[in-house]
């Protein structure tokens, strides 16, 4: 199994426009291609978040190059504080997994200074609740659910 994903990682980074991984993630990223329909959809690096939790098991070192491209790429390594707009699915603005994703690649990483900028705002944000009769804790999201949507919230439980 070990060979056949490292054969697959030399194709897809071309096939998928990450052949230029040389020291530098580069600015853009593939959500999905399909050579049968000849469909290429590329999107902005800020996507990069994905791919680089999905390759860190097996690639971590091109999958630190990633995050760091999305992580320049959303502004996370600015002074100013984390904010999120609108809902953007090209730049994870406004989109949770993002965010979510940052806080486990931070950690993974040693990025303790973003970190902080995103669990700090996640605190702010995402409505953390602790319910003392039942026990549990819970991320709300401003979703105004009857039942905490677990994905989310599985996602934020590690963060201390």
């Amino acid at each position: 199994m070990h060979r056949v994903f490292h054969s697959w990682w030399e194709h897809a980074k071309e096939l998928y426009g990450l052949g230029a991984i040389q020291g530098k993630a580069i600015d853009r990223s593939t959500l999905y291609y399909d050579p049968r329909v000849a469909c290429h959809h590329m999107t902005k690096a800020g996507r990069h978040l994905l791919l680089s939790h999905e390759l860190i098991g097996q690639k971590p070192d091109e999958a630190r190059l990633l995050f760091a491209g999305g992580a320049e790429f959303l502004g996370w390594r600015s002074l100013e504080p984390f904010q999120e707009a609108s809902v953007d699915y090209t730049t994870l603005k406004g989109e949770p997994s993002g965010t979510l994703r940052g806080l486990t690649l931070t950690q993974e990483f040693g990025e303790d200074a973003i970190y902080a900028k995103l669990k700090a705002h996640a605190e702010a944000n995402y409505e953390p609740t602790w319910d003392r009769e039942s026990g549990e804790f819970t991320w709300g999201f401003g979703l105004n659910e009857w039942y905490p949507r677990g994905q989310s919230g599985s996602v934020l439980a590690p963060v201390p």
